[in-house]
């Protein structure tokens, strides 16, 4: 079956999302793509908590991949940006997408900059440059310049108003400029009711707010921000009331200036004909009820809102500015009060003419229908396919297929033979825990399920589990009693099912590189499948934000061997990736307690099958204050950890040694293994034998066959056996 193609949609906050893409997320999982999403679901959202847990609810339940991204929706301070685009590359390095379509203007400027480096196709809708006439002449210096650049990686650029269209065509440089209608809106749900319906809600809402029903109901839709401009109204209202007009100004939405505004009203001494409903969900209520809708903004692209009240059938009185002027020509000066007044009381006092503005702003609003929108944004998306397609074509025709990276969609044959059931045991990690199953999930050229076993929590993992698990059906968890780590990973080979071909330990705070597992397949499958097979490698150690990187000081300098996996472990269980034959025989055959799963990995198969060790490094390996066992970066911080260690490793060696001739006596007799090897039954002999017969201590100094990586290590290693410690 062939893999979906992934496309991301990314705004910088999840109101964006809800309020402008969702049909368009829909359009997308239609055309057959895995569609992820990227934005702040935690913070400068135009709605309350509870709508943003409802739409990611929503989005789960579409199959859509959610991920947090700590956008910023201002320029400064700039370390914020340069956070959220390294987020973006983090992202874009786990996961392989045909092509991205970005909003908003820092959001869209980063997602640029990261899929640029990437070599990511591009789609941007700009709901409104902030370069624009009449703009401010610092938003020509600042926005404009950049985004005369960043058009230069935009493979197509959507605008949402004629002047950005015309604007786009003229000054910038994208591949394709494209104008659409707006976001579209959906009629039906705001479509004008009949007088007696409008009377009940009328009284309800009023009832509710406790405004009076004599009063003329003034409506204003949109964020609480400067930029929307809701004090010129707030002018215009204490204009009214000098002239004797009754009026009460109703403002719907949530933001920053809330506070302001309810100031400015307590000094012109209106707060009694001001209500502020704060976020609301079911707006088409007060669309109804009201008599009158204000939209005073000083920017915008085509506003969602001023469409939705002209839907309703409501006169609208608005700015004189790009957008609203493509909609309306009902228009004042968003910094004249006084002009608005001299509007809103005309409109006040010819209540016909209100009804015959409605009537015409319904029939005006038909060619700016969602379906219309729709449909062209269909058209956009089925030429962004038609540019990913040639891309792909161009791909496989300048790498020939015996040159491209192992494939599982290429047959059914191969995917099935390239299976990785990922082990993961986890204690209380929550912290990191949700990178690390990204990053696993997103593997390329593998098919991937995930076994996972959590040892007692007690910090949020499991809800994390739970929630990853109703994502992905490839995901199983489950919990036992606190085994520890090594306690924990022998249970999960216990546990799972053995119709994989390969399985691979996984760590709960790591990252990996979305070539991990194809690369640890590649190379298994080049030997022969009738032997324990191991996959091992170097780790790139990573600081617990990830953001300073240095190599393992613990490197392979002679070969991977049984002298050497008798001596120490060289094969991070993070990085083991291994066959069904080497699971199969330690699950017959477990050490039992005390033995770390991964060198007792290392162990079987360096005596009965063959151990790879890769240098090359796909794993970011998270050092940080809980790490169970973790590399140091300098050589005394590893002494001093061995020193502080050394009485919980007393006779380690031996004991592990002599466990391990015990069972291989047992797997002989059980006729497990047929694999003979008489040296490394020699050296296992000499290792168990120290002390019990003449010149086995001499002989562990001596033989060379039994050896650890470092040098010195080894000569530390050989005196403490020799003198009956390890």
């Amino acid at each position: 079956m062939k893999r979906k193609p992934k496309v991301l949609m990314l705004a910088s906050v999840a109101s964006m999302i809800d309020q402008f893409n969702l049909p368009n997320i829909r359009l997308l999982l239609n055309m057959g793509y895995e569609v992820h999403v990227t934005c702040n679901f935690r913070e400068g959202n135009t709605c309350d908590k509870k709508r943003v847990r409802t739409l990611v609810k929503m989005l789960r339940g579409m199959q859509v991949f959610l991920h947090q991204w700590d956008c910023p929706r201002a320029v400064c301070p700039v370390k914020n940006g340069f956070l959220a685009y390294r987020q973006l590359l983090g992202l874009m390095g786990r996961v392989r997408f045909a092509w991205i379509h970005c909003h908003s203007p820092v959001g869209g400027a980063l997602a640029r900059l990261a899929a640029h480096r990437n070599g990511i196709p591009v789609l941007y809708t700009a709901h409104g440059f902030h370069f624009y006439k009449g703009a401010p002449i610092k938003n020509w210096l600042l926005y404009y310049p950049v985004e005369k650049l960043l058009s230069l990686w935009t493979d197509m650029l959507v605008t949402v108003n004629r002047e950005d269209y015309r604007m786009a065509k003229r000054r910038l440089y994208a591949k394709q400029v494209c104008w659409i209608p707006g976001i579209g809106v959906d009629s039906s749900r705001f479509r004008a009711l009949g007088d007696a319906d409008r009377a009940r809600i009328r009284e309800r809402i009023c009832k509710k707010y406790q405004i009076a029903q004599d009063a003329v109901c003034l409506l204003s839709v949109g964020e609480l921000s400067r930029r929307k401009n809701h004090q010129v109204v707030l002018q215009a209202v204490w204009i009214l009331r000098q002239r004797g007009q009754k009026v009460c100004y109703l403002i719907c939405g949530q933001g920053v200036c809330g506070e302001k505004l309810k100031q400015q009203a307590a000094t012109l001494g209106i707060t009694d004909s001001i209500r502020m409903t704060g976020y609301v969900q079911a707006v088409e209520e007060l669309y109804q009820a009201a008599d009158l809708f204000v939209f005073p903004s000083l920017q915008e692209g085509l506003p969602a809102a001023l469409m939705e009240a002209m839907a309703a059938g409501l006169a609208c009185v608005v700015s004189d500015i790009r957008g609203n002027r493509e909609l309306l020509k009902l228009t004042f000066s968003p910094t004249d009060a006084r002009q608005l007044a001299d509007l809103l009381e005309f409109m006040i006092q010819n209540p016909k003419l209100r009804l015959q503005y409605g009537r015409y702003n319904q029939m005006k609003i038909k060619s700016y229908e969602l379906a219309v929108v729709q449909r062209k944004m269909l058209d956009i998306y089925h030429t962004m396919q038609i540019k990913y397609e040639k891309r792909v074509q161009k791909e496989a025709a300048d790498n020939p297929k015996q040159d491209q990276p192992y494939d599982p969609a290429d047959s059914a044959d191969n995917h099935a033979a390239c299976c990785v059931r990922v082990l993961m045991a986890v204690y209380n990690g929550a912290k990191y825990l949700r990178q690390q199953l990204d990053s696993i999930l997103c593997q390329q050229g593998v098919t991937v399920s995930l076994l996972i076993r959590d040892d007692g929590s007690c910090d949020g993992s499991m809800e994390i589990l739970h929630e990853y698990a109703c994502r992905y059906p490839n995901l199983s968890v489950y919990t036992g009693r606190h085994k520890g780590a090594a306690g924990s990973f022998f249970d999960l080979m216990q546990r799972t099912d053995t119709d994989s071909a390969y399985y691979a330990f996984a760590d709960q705070d790591d990252v990996w590189h979305p070539a991990k597992l194809r690369r640890a397949v590649s190379l298994l499958q080049k030997e022969d499948a009738s032997l324990p097979l191991l996959y091992g490698a170097d780790v790139l150690c990573a600081t617990a934000d990830l953001k300073r990187r240095w190599k393992s000081p613990q490197r392979i300098r002679r070969a991977v061997s049984f002298g050497n996996a008798l001596m120490e472990n060289r094969c991070k269980g993070c990085t083991e990736v291994f066959n069904r034959k080497l699971l199969t025989l330690v699950r017959e055959h477990p050490p039992g307690g005390g033995t770390m799963h991964d060198w007792w990995m290392y162990l079987t198969a360096a005596r009965f099958g063959t151990v790879l060790y890769d240098t090359k490094t796909y794993i970011l390996y998270r050092q940080h204050e809980n790490n169970t066992i973790g590399a140091q970066d300098s050589l005394s911080a590893r002494w001093f950890r061995r020193i502080r260690h050394a009485r919980q490793k007393k006779h380690l060696l031996t004991s592990q040694a002599a466990k391990f001739c015990s069972i291989c006596q047992e797997q002989a007799a059980a006729g497990s293994i047929q694999h003979t090897d008489t040296e490394a039954d020699e050296i296992l002999h000499i290792l168990c034998s120290i002390g019990k017969t003449p010149g086995s201590r001499l002989r562990i100094l001596c033989d060379r066959r039994l050896y650890r990586q470092s040098l010195l290590d080894g000569i530390v290693c050989r005196i403490l056996l020799a003198v009956g410690y390890l």
